[in-house]
């Protein structure tokens, strides 16, 4: 069996220096009260879902507001008994690409995990040393810039937390279905809460949290993963290799469309959390009325509801097809990597930048189709019927043919 990253034995050195330190705490003590507390909430939700495990994973779904959002994500740790069991906390959120608003090559602020979902996060989590990580590809702006141009380094600074440029940080190996993974040192010494986006993806249909999980990688696995691996098969090895000990999906503003970084907004309202991450994306999958059997990386798990019910919270997103601006339509196959996606669509964008290059480019795009091929594909799709562009290494052999 693939050994999986645990957090087990910080959980018992932070229960053993509590239980040695108990008999000389002021049992009057704000401290003592709030930990007292905490023990009943665990105990009453503990004994509240004892019923449901036959019914699979306890999943969280509750309607949720962006000014309400940090007293629902209380709420949520409530109904699953959940406490970090280590003092320090690394929050994954969704990161790809820092949002911007162009006409063409725009990335939505929906593309990304809120920032007002993560400093909420930053305020229940006060009483911890927490670590917000993310990696970009390369060829996307590095971590550290799209930390500055979301927010997320002044919240950090506000709250004391610290940031991680996965690209750069210290790693470890770890076996798994195809090898060795090279996986981020921070996993080993702090206890990893994952916070997706709620979005649809043009490869993959969705992208919840075991795609966000991707971002964990080296940009050469993230290149494996595509090129040499079938990704969804590679996506369902590394959730079996690394599970977080709590997944929390910002639904409250989705995205819906050719996402990962192209669509547009979709009001949800909801957060949905849970410490089965594959019971949480099947639940995200139901909300999203996406049936998982076109989800390839996923396998309808049991899972058991608590707060709202699926049925109240439901809404039918519109299934991820090809991307189309005008009359260019944009070709991805499932070997398409974050590279050229994002080198793609940061191209697009440039053009605003020179005058001659956006006249063309809007003249193109209105009057002449354009068909764009990404990722590795034995033939040109039959609906590509315009004037044909492959973009990317992997397009290289059916450029030639």
């Amino acid at each position: 069996m693939t050994p999986q990253v645990s957090w087990e034995a910080c959980g018992q050195s932070v229960r053993r220096r509590e239980s040695v330190g108990s008999h000389r705490e002021d049992v009057s003590s704000p401290a003592a009260l709030h930990r007292r507390a905490a023990i009943l909430v665990e105990d009453d939700a503990a004994v509240a879902g004892k019923a449901s495990v036959e019914d699979g994973s306890p999943v969280v779904v509750l309607p949720a507001t962006y000014r309400t959002v940090e007293a629902q994500i209380r709420e949520a740790l409530r109904l699953l008994a959940y406490r970090p069991r280590c003092p320090k906390i690394l929050l994954k959120p969704n990161l790809v690409a820092p949002p911007c608003w162009l006409p063409v090559g725009g990335i939505p602020c929906v593309a990304v995990t809120d920032i007002r979902f993560i400093e909420a996060l930053l305020r229940v989590f006060c009483e911890h040393e927490v670590t917000i990580a993310e990696g970009t590809p390369p060829s996307c702006p590095s971590a550290g810039e799209v930390f500055e141009r979301t927010g997320v380094a002044a919240l950090a600074h506000r709250y004391g937390a610290r940031l991680a440029d996965l690209a750069r940080a210290e790693r470890f190996d770890l076996p798994w279905a195809y090898g060795t993974l090279r996986l981020p040192a921070l996993l080993q010494t702090h206890e990893y809460i994952n916070v997706p986006k709620l979005k649809t993806h043009v490869v993959t249909r969705v992208s919840l949290g075991c795609k966000n999980q991707k971002g964990l990688l080296t940009g050469a696995d993230k290149t494996h993963f595509h090129r040499d691996l079938d990704l969804h098969a590679a996506i369902r090895a590394l959730v079996d290799a690394v599970q977080p000990a709590l997944t929390l999906v910002d639904g409250i503003l989705a995205l819906e469309g050719p996402g990962p970084t192209v669509g547009r907004s979709r009001r949800m309202r909801t957060l949905i959390a849970s410490q089965d991450m594959r019971a949480v994306d099947v639940a995200c999958c139901d909300l999203m009325s996406m049936p998982v059997e076109t989800v390839a990386h996923l396998d309808r798990v049991p899972y058991h509801p608590l707060g709202s019910t699926i049925e109240q919270m439901r809404q039918r997103f519109d299934a991820p097809t090809e991307t189309v601006v005008g009359k260019v339509h944009i070709h991805a196959a499932e070997t398409t990597c974050s590279h050229c996606a994002q080198s793609l669509q940061y191209g697009l964008a440039a053009r605003w930048r020179s005058p001659h290059h956006l006249l063309r480019s809007v003249w193109r795009a209105l009057l002449e189709r354009t068909d764009v091929i990404t990722g590795q594909m034995e033939h040109v799709p039959p609906a590509a019927t315009g004037r044909l562009v492959c973009y990317g290494d992997c397009t290289r052999e059916l450029a030639q043919r």
